[in-house]
């Protein structure tokens, strides 16, 4: 089991959390873990690598939420632009989550689909 302190200790070196953030987004913080615990081979073992990628993969979802705060800087017919600050932060949080993923690589299991064998 990925323990949800050292998933949170790890995600405050990526973002600054205020006190309320724990209460606030128990949901994503959740939602994180499983994810984490759902593509582990074993999710067991305490490993810090897995917690990081829980913490990876809640920045990221974060950043997606506050993306959708506001994330259009300018409108006019037919010409949308996201905000520079807003697709800086996606980025960079899918850069670390992406990171955090090819460093667990042998620790998760992310093919999750099926093939026909024959008809």
């Amino acid at each position: 089991m990925i323990s949800r302190e050292k998933a949170l200790s790890l995600l405050s070196t990526l973002r600054s959390l205020d006190e309320s953030f724990e209460t606030d987004s128990a949901e994503l913080i959740d939602y994180a873990l499983e994810w984490v615990e759902g593509i582990a081979l074993n999710s067991e073992a305490e490993n810090n690598s897995l917690a990081f990628l829980a913490a990876a993969k809640l920045n990221y979802l974060l950043a997606l939420r506050e993306a959708g705060v506001n994330p259009v800087s300018s409108f006019r017919a037919g010409d949308v632009s996201i905000g520079e600050d807003c697709a800086k932060a996606l980025a960079a949080a899918k850069a670390v989550l992406d990171s955090a993923l090819c460093d667990c690589e042998a620790l998760v299991n992310l093919k999750s689909g099926f093939a026909f064998i024959g008809v």
